[in-house]
């Protein structure tokens, strides 16, 4: 009979973490800064979604375009469109070349008064504050009152009365 030795390998060591490397202690992060990633990555998401949808990229552009226009209102037209006095054109005229959408009954330019008109418009919607609801209104009391607590008036209903 002939032994046979047969050699066994060592079976590898298992490999240990790397020692830790003394320092300052991180903090875990705060409810705050998870809730700016979480939105941040919503944001993006969103983003990623909303640009493949073309029809909604034009929406887009419009919106930007008008309250870039609103914002440039006085820069573009500035504040003497609304004067009756010292009005440029003569009263009803029709579109030309100077007043590219006429003028109104005292010769003022339509086309400013649009421009100007969006821009007043942008701004008090810009101010207001936010509701607690969406029906509330900005001071806050319940939908259906005014500010005294009273039912608001008929507003011209034929009957005058709720």
């Amino acid at each position: 009979m002939t032994s046979s030795t047969t050699s066994a390998t060592p079976a590898p060591e298992p490999l240990e973490p790397p020692p830790a490397v003394p320092g300052p202690a991180r903090k875990p992060p705060s409810a705050a800064s998870l809730a700016r990633q979480r939105r941040k990555a919503s944001a993006v998401r969103f983003w990623k979604e909303y640009r493949t949808h073309r029809a909604g990229l034009y929406g887009l552009a419009g919106l930007v375009l008008i309250a870039l226009l609103a914002l440039a209102a006085p820069l573009l037209v500035g504040a003497d469109v609304q004067s009756v006095t010292e009005a440029p054109g003569t009263a009803l005229e029709s579109p030309s070349a100077e007043f590219p959408l006429g003028t109104d009954q005292f010769g003022r330019s339509l086309l400013g008064l649009l421009v100007w008109g969006r821009g007043s418009r942008c701004s008090s919607v810009c101010s207001r504050r936010p509701s607690r609801s969406p029906s509330a209104p900005w001071w806050g009391s319940s939908p259906g009152t005014t500010a005294a607590g009273s039912r608001p008036s008929s507003c011209g209903s034929p009957t005058g009365s709720w």
